[in-house]
């Protein structure tokens, strides 16, 4: 699923995630990034920053794998835009 279409959008896959969770980002503009995996409370509980370029991006966290099962949110930031998924670890 594409989250923010016409703007910073962003998928995840798989889901629900094992080891590894591959974001796919499309920025509108080059330049830092940062992305989250929030639990239900909104605690953060994995952050990993990311350069991007201008369109297509493909971001591994690799760390995805260290947490716990369950549902998660996944928060993509860059600048003042943001999106969110819902994603669920195995």
């Amino acid at each position: 699923r594409v989250e923010g279409l016409g703007a910073l959008a962003a998928s995840a896959a798989p889901v629900p995630f094992g080891q590894e969770l591959t974001v796919q980002v499309h920025a509108l503009e080059a330049g830092p990034a940062t992305i989250l995996l929030q639990d239900a409370l909104g605690r953060t509980m994995l952050s990993q920053p990311a350069t991007l370029v201008k369109g297509a991006n493909q971001v591994q966290l690799s760390k995805a794998g260290r947490l716990r099962s369950g549902a998660y949110i996944l928060v993509v930031q860059q600048g003042s835009q943001q999106v969110r998924l819902k994603v669920v670890r195995e």
